[in-house]
């Protein structure tokens, strides 16, 4: 299939395929004179590649992971990837939580602050 058509499949523009391309996360398509020729399995990567960036992997990431396989998707690598970014998200969320409570108590100083006095000089929780 022609470029397009494999955009079109995958909801992606060319220029995004041709940039997959470009820094290896896609393969060199076959060529038929000035034509790029795609296979089904790169429909397969395309959504994969896209599926992974909605998911916070930037292509990078994915660049590196799929260059350990030549045979395939490496679904191993890919899980392991995944692991590590649960990680680091549940580490923010907790470093998040940290500050939400933070503001509250700021907040919460504030408010008894100007309940005492208009005036007052801010305070610092």
């Amino acid at each position: 299939m022609y470029i397009g058509k494999l955009a079109k499949l995958c909801a992606v523009t060319t220029k995004t395929i041709r940039h997959y391309e470009q820094i290896g996360l896609l393969p060199t398509p076959e060529r038929k004179g000035n034509y790029r020729l795609y296979r089904e399995k790169d429909i397969e990567l395309v959504r994969l590649i896209k599926h992974s960036q909605q998911l916070g992997f930037s292509l990078a990431e994915m660049t590196q992971a799929l260059n350990r396989s030549k045979d395939g998707i490496p679904w191993l690598t890919i899980n392991t990837l995944i692991e590590q970014k649960l990680q680091l998200i549940n580490h923010e969320i907790t470093a998040l939580e940290h500050k939400r409570l933070l503001l509250h108590n700021q907040q919460r100083a504030i408010r008894v602050c100007l309940d005492d006095d208009p005036n007052c000089p801010a305070p610092l929780a």
